[in-house]
């Protein structure tokens, strides 16, 4: 497991998977309503992604865009200090053609542009490039850079047609691997927009879903592999917030529904214990003692040392007691 994992695993599992503060945001969605909900909703996302991106650079920035930085797996640079495209030259041939060297420049020119992080003079001399000289050795390589460019300039729409363009024009690209986890990064990134997430759950999934299947082995799967538990935990997030609005709304069946979708759908979901608690909070209310122990002995079960599982504990006893008058 790299550092990234690490670093991430122990965010969620301190977020997530400490009951204490879940309750605080269940407490101030209670206290302010849908702004607590939209907050419960969001500070998972923005907490998990402030890992520093620049942990990636310890597997070299210029290798694929150096594990999100470079084009060349096998250059294996370490930083943007080493950028260069000598490899792409022909000095050392005794005629060279004058395209050839503007071509060059114009690269140059984006690389240094990318190194000072002014991504909107790298795009435009890329695209400059790719206009003047569309035949030039460089092309390709050209779009590939300028599709990390537009990524890191926040143009995920525009970064994801430059990766369409490539693939058409050079389907037997050797950085398959990685434009297809720069589209899916793309897709993933786009996920705190409220609209885009709602109308794209199964593109953002099957994005990632596909560096993993067709390279197992490579390092953005592993990477992609985090990213799809936690886009999974995403759907049953948003799940529970609109069972829990229901709740709030005294709606008891519909907010039934979204508990029960999430127990069915993401079953290894962390939200998996609340929603089972929340089956039983319903059921309990509604009178039915038969589908209350069924999933009480569910949860006691499957998470015999959650939080949910003393409350529901709790239910039961006082249902007893209930039913013992």
């Amino acid at each position: 497991m790299n550092d990234v994992q690490k670093v991430r695993e122990s965010l969620l599992h301190l977020i997530l998977d400490n009951e204490y503060i879940m309750q605080c945001i269940e407490l101030m969605s209670r206290n302010i309503g849908v702004l607590g909900l939209l907050c419960r909703y969001f500070v998972v996302f923005f907490i998990c992604s402030a890992v520093p991106e620049c942990l990636y650079a310890k597997q070299g920035v210029w290798d694929n865009i150096s594990l999100h930085y470079s084009l060349d797996s096998s250059a294996n640079l370490k930083d943007t200090d080493n950028i260069d495209v000598k490899s792409d030259t022909r000095e050392n041939l005794d005629v060279i053609d004058q395209d050839q060297i503007d071509s060059e420049n114009l690269y140059k020119n984006a690389l240094r542009a990318l190194k000072k992080r002014d991504f909107k003079n790298a795009i435009k001399s890329l695209l400059d490039l790719e206009r003047l000289y569309p035949t030039s050795n460089l092309s390709i390589k050209s779009a590939i850079v300028r599709a990390y460019a537009q990524y890191k300039h926040y143009e995920y729409d525009a970064a994801i047609s430059t990766i369409y363009y490539i693939l058409a024009k050079d389907p037997l690209n050797k950085n398959m691997n990685y434009l297809l986890y720069l589209k899916a990064r793309c897709f993933y990134d786009k996920m705190p927009d409220y609209e885009y997430f709602q109308g794209n759950k199964e593109e953002i999934l099957n994005a990632l879903s596909r560096v993993i299947e067709l390279f197992p082995h490579s390092i953005y799967a592993k990477d992609a592999l985090i990213k799809v538990e936690y886009v999974i935990d995403s759907f049953a997030h948003y799940e529970m917030n609109v069972g829990y609005f229901y709740l709030m709304e005294n709606q008891l069946i519909s907010a039934l529904g979204r508990y029960h979708f999430v127990y069915d759908q993401y079953p290894n979901s962390i939200f998996v214990a609340e929603a089972i608690y929340r089956l039983c909070e319903i059921y309990n209310v509604l009178g039915l003692r038969a589908p209350l122990i069924y999933y009480s002995n569910m949860l006691k079960k499957q998470h015999p040392d959650s939080l949910w599982t003393k409350r529901v504990e709790d239910i039961l006893m006082t249902t007893s007691a209930i039913s013992t008058k």
